[in-house]
């Protein structure tokens, strides 16, 4: 199911709501609150939290995401992660899915001091599961959700709208050295977009919410928001130096990746502040 393009942000969501209120009608609407992510909308209610996608193919999109959850959640690791309480339902313009609300406070403000507690033991429940398991074979491809196989060939296509040679020659660099590092790499099961406000703290646990990109792949995948955020040499300490060069290069890829997923779905704002953000980090040389 095609939409055409959409700028996910200007949706309203509001709106949206409404027309679920009379497909959902058990749900706790009166406490409504609505929000947006980069590539979804959000209701969230008191115990549950709706996702709403745009753009086009939305409902492939969605029920593709649907069973990735699922398949997240089978394997044991001992993380929170949301369940599907009711299955994708979708009109002409969007596809909407309940999901349990995990709760726990976001992890965007700890220093690493006290970040490593949290992050540390999850990347090693993660490497605990096993990529023979039935559901971890069954997740989603590397990147699936910019293209899969196909997200070189989208960055290709896009550098044309980047602001110079210059810069078109580094995500093609970009591109090409995470590949050979991809190529020689470890794998293991991933979350895959593993930033701070995806990581909630809980007193009794951690969990973990927007499972969409879960993969079996690199495990620097899910070390590349560290190595964005906190002083290299402080991770230096509890990191080694293979996974940080390959979370530099997952970094450095991360606003190509975007707006291939942008490009995908039809949201043209998303693509363009991607690009955007690739061109000012290529002014540096390191990709900050």
């Amino acid at each position: 199911m095609t939409s055409g393009p959409v700028n996910t942000r200007d949706v309203d969501m509001a709106a949206v709501a409404t027309s679920l209120r009379d497909v959902w009608p058990s749900l706790p609407w009166r406490a409504a609150r609505f929000g947006h992510g980069a590539f979804h909308g959000v209701v969230e209610l008191p115990d549950v939290v709706v996702r709403v996608a745009f753009g086009n193919d939305h409902r492939q999109r969605t029920v593709a995401e649907t069973e990735n959850c699922r398949r997240f959640r089978a394997p044991p690791h001992g993380i929170t992660v949301p369940d599907v309480l009711l299955d994708p339902v979708s009109t002409s313009a969007w596809t909407a899915v309940a999901q349990t609300r995990v709760r726990g406070r976001p992890l965007t403000d700890a220093a690493w001091s006290e970040a490593r507690s949290v992050y540390l033991p999850l990347l090693d429940r993660l490497r605990s599961v096993s990529t023979s398991d039935a559901s971890a074979q069954a997740l989603r491809p590397v990147r699936a959700w910019c293209g899969g196989p196909r997200w070189p060939e989208l960055v290709e296509e896009l550098s044309g709208r980047l602001p110079s040679a210059t810069v078109r020659r580094r995500a093609s660099d970009v591109v090409g050295r995470l590949l050979d590092a991809e190529a020689d790499a470890p794998v293991g099961v991933v979350h895959g977009d593993l930033n701070g406000f995806n990581v909630l703290v809980e007193t009794d646990g951690v969990g973990l919410i927007d499972v969409d990109h879960a993969a079996v792949g690199d495990p620097a995948i899910d070390c590349s928001w560290l190595v964005r955020t906190f002083p290299v040499e402080e991770l230096r300490r509890d990191l080694s130096h293979d996974i940080l060069s390959r979370a530099r290069l997952h970094r450095d890829a991360g606003s190509l990746q975007v707006a291939a997923a942008a490009s995908v779905i039809g949201d043209e704002a998303l693509l363009l502040h991607a690009l955007e953000r690739f061109a000012a980090r290529s002014g540096t040389a390191d990709g900050e």
